[in-house]
């Protein structure tokens, strides 16, 4: 008969199990962080079109130059966050279930 084997060797197969078990709870944590992500991207992307869409309205009325610098600004700064806003959902996407590897 053999004898049972014991020490680091003997667990290996059991703290690999542990370790791909953590694994696979961390990625399934980062795709969820992933997806709220890209949902609140898309929450904050709406009202920042309907801001650009009605500044841009805005300025077709305006003769006052400088009322019509300010919506120049509003638009140029909500048209940045709204790129910004489409970079991160990017990221997240990338970084979702296709560009986490799933073992």
């Amino acid at each position: 008969m053999r004898p049972e084997p014991s020490g680091p060797a003997a667990d290996g197969g059991e703290r690999t199990m542990e370790s791909r078990e953590a694994v696979d709870e961390r990625v399934r944590a980062l795709e969820e962080v992933c997806r709220e992500v890209r949902r609140l991207a898309h929450a904050l992307n709406q009202p920042l079109t309907a801001v650009v869409g009605n500044a841009e309205l805005l300025a077709l009325d305006v003769e006052d130059p400088e009322l019509a610098e300010g919506i120049e600004r509003i638009v140029r700064e909500a048209r940045r966050m709204s790129d910004l806003v489409q970079e991160l959902a990017e990221t997240a996407r990338r970084s979702g279930s296709d560009g986490v590897p799933s073992g």
